[in-house]
């Protein structure tokens, strides 16, 4: 990888998933490169409009045996949002968090006994459950300050920037918040560990 390109948010990034085995960290010039990718994709989002309405849809209806993910995001940001950060609601977020660094997708369905496995079948190509996800990982790492949450909410805004053209109208007025947010994450982790951007 050439330090001034930022591979993983290039092509479709949900059919062709990203790895990020063994990506070592290229200094500045790597993270001047993400940002420069993040502005362009900025720029086909602007049009969109700041969404605060928190609205996840899905167009597949989950196996009635397993998790509706759904359902389950829409309760757990709500959960964040009011506050709420109970044991089993870090729990399932763990869950949801890990079953998407193992896969670098967001299923329809999981299933309901350990270890959540996505249901057979379930579908992955939902688009607004990635905006969900991505959502429900800004919730996390602003309500419980785990870096592993905002390490989620860049890989999962990778795919959704390398896809951005086929989101909803809506789906991009969020993730254009998200990335927003993603730069201020960043820009404030540098400045602790007192890195010069």
């Amino acid at each position: 990888m050439n330090a001034s390109t930022y591979p993983y948010s290039q092509g479709n990034r949900l059919e062709q998933r990203n790895t990020y085995f063994y990506s070592g960290f290229k200094g500045v010039p790597f993270l001047d490169a993400w940002r420069d990718a993040r502005k362009f994709a900025a720029r086909d989002l602007r049009a969109a409009q700041q969404s605060e309405v928190v609205e996840i849809r899905s167009r597949q209806t989950p196996v009635s045996n397993g998790i509706d993910t759904l359902k389950l995001l829409e309760k757990l940001l709500a959960e964040l949002l009011a506050g709420d950060v109970s044991d089993e609601t870090r729990a399932w977020t763990d869950i949801l968090r890990t079953r998407f660094e193992v896969s670098k997708r967001v299923f329809c369905t999981y299933a309901k006994t350990y270890p959540h496995k996505p249901v057979t079948g379930s579908d992955w190509k939902n688009l607004s459950l990635y905006v969900g996800f991505s959502t429900l990982m800004d919730a996390a790492y602003t309500a419980m300050g785990d870096i592993t949450y905002l390490n989620a909410l860049l890989k999962c805004n990778d795919t959704l920037v390398s896809v951005c053209h086929e989101l909803s109208s809506e789906d991009k007025a969020r993730l254009s918040d998200l990335l927003k947010k993603e730069a201020h994450y960043i820009d404030r982790l540098a400045n602790t560990l007192e890195i010069s951007l």
